[in-house]
């Protein structure tokens, strides 16, 4: 069992925290202990699924989870800069981004939209910058709103027709582009 004791940050759902002993990696854990083991594991099988088409874009996941003594983990890769310091996220860049990383985001965002990955959550803690050789990369940290879209009718029509996933997800990156004109990391 692993006991996880560095604290490197914290969403709605999620802490995620140093693994104690590979620096290189994070172990992911629930806020709420009581989570499914099969909803947990779905993450390792979106980033399967999904690591070919958006190699790039996300963090190595290991193949399976580890007891750790805050609950059942996600072991991922940490995202460290070329200084060996972790990766900061997009939320704390620089304002206005550089025309490399924004060309990042617009590759991203048409690779979902041209492979049909269906990504709901894009908020701006969910996007990280890793600087390698020197050169800025930016990384998609959550997987976990993969298919999972919120939408106000119970019905979850998405799911079945295919014009409504990607009309939703349309919405949501024109959404995410609004979110970073507002904040002024693009122009």
């Amino acid at each position: 069992m692993l006991k996880l004791q560095k604290e490197i940050d914290r969403g709605a759902t999620r802490i995620c925290y140093e693994h104690p002993d590979t620096p290189n990696l994070c172990v992911k854990v629930y806020i709420d202990a009581n989570k499914k083991l099969n909803e947990i594991q779905q993450e390792i099988n979106i980033y399967k699924a999904l690591k070919e088409q958006l190699a790039a874009y996300l963090c190595f996941y290991k193949n399976e989870l580890v007891e750790t003594d805050k609950g059942v983990g996600l072991v991922c890769e940490l995202l460290r800069d070329d200084n060996g310091q972790i990766s900061k996220p997009l939320i704390s860049f620089k304002r206005p981004l550089t025309p490399e990383i924004i060309a990042q985001i617009h590759n991203f965002t048409d690779t979902l939209i041209k492979e049909k990955i269906y990504f709901y959550d894009f908020n701006i803690k969910n996007f990280a910058i890793q600087i390698k050789n020197g050169k800025p990369q930016l990384k998609y940290i959550d997987l976990k709103s993969y298919n999972k879209y919120k939408p106000w009718t119970y019905l979850h029509l998405e799911k079945i027709i295919p014009y409504l996933a990607q009309r939703a997800l349309r919405q949501r990156i024109k959404k995410f582009y609004t979110l970073l004109k507002k904040y002024k990391y693009i122009e």
